[in-house]
């Protein structure tokens, strides 16, 4: 279950909650042309939550968000960094092109270019935020008199941000070995490199998840 949870999460960011009986949609007429968000409403907060995560800003995104969530943000923005600098060396030595296998780059390209068109849906304190073609792209509360992004619970406890963050620990690890590898000439061409890469981190993560379910602390 948590090895699909981090995946969900460096897909999208923000995991989405429950539906409800949503009252109030605000969309732009042209999403060419999108109206600005009136500031402080959902669909500001969520551009300007995903806008401080592509940024690898947690602190700014973590204030932006209901409850504790800066540990699992940090750990988040720490995965994306390994993909991106792991892009970055794919595109140097077999180019751009290639680079596109990681998925980092198209991925922060798509979730922009779903927050242009993107409708903000309101029912009293609860709102959630989806793209064109339908997807949720966050759900949020009203705290206070300001509207909070909300993260998965699992990903916020205690244990899921310690599980988080090995999974990052064990990324940035990962793509500094095969970085090094890359420049060492170690890799044929750019899809056995990223292949290994997921690999290693897939296998990392395993073996953590392997040392909870035998009680081992996290």
């Amino acid at each position: 279950m948590f090895r699909a949870l981090v995946a969900a999460l460096a897909v999208a960011a923000a995991l989405p909650a429950g539906a409800g009986p949503w009252s109030h949609v605000e969309t732009a007429a042209d999403p060419s042309e999108p109206a600005a968000p009136k500031p402080g409403s959902p669909l500001d907060v969520t551009r300007s939550f995903y806008r401080a995560l592509h940024a690898g800003d947690a602190a700014k995104a973590a204030r932006l968000t209901a409850g504790n969530t800066k540990p699992s943000l940090e750990a988040f923005v720490r995965i994306a960094r390994a993909h991106r600098d792991l892009e970055a060396a794919v595109a140097r030595r077999f180019g751009r092109d290639e680079a596109g296998l990681v998925g980092y780059g198209s991925r922060v390209q798509a979730e922009a270019k779903a927050l242009l068109g993107a409708e903000e849906e309101i029912d009293g304190d609860e709102a959630r935020v989806t793209s064109l073609d339908g997807r949720i792209l966050a759900t949020l509360r009203r705290v206070g008199k300001a509207w909070k992004v909300e993260l998965d619970e699992l990903v916020v406890t205690p244990g899921g941000a310690a599980r988080l963050s090995k999974t990052a620990a064990a990324t940035e690890a990962e793509e500094r070995r095969v970085v090094a590898g890359i420049r060492a000439g170690k890799y044929a061409d750019a899809e056995s490199a990223v292949l290994d890469f997921q690999q290693r981190v897939a296998k990392a993560t395993q073996a953590a998840e392997a040392q909870e379910e035998e009680g081992t602390p996290l």
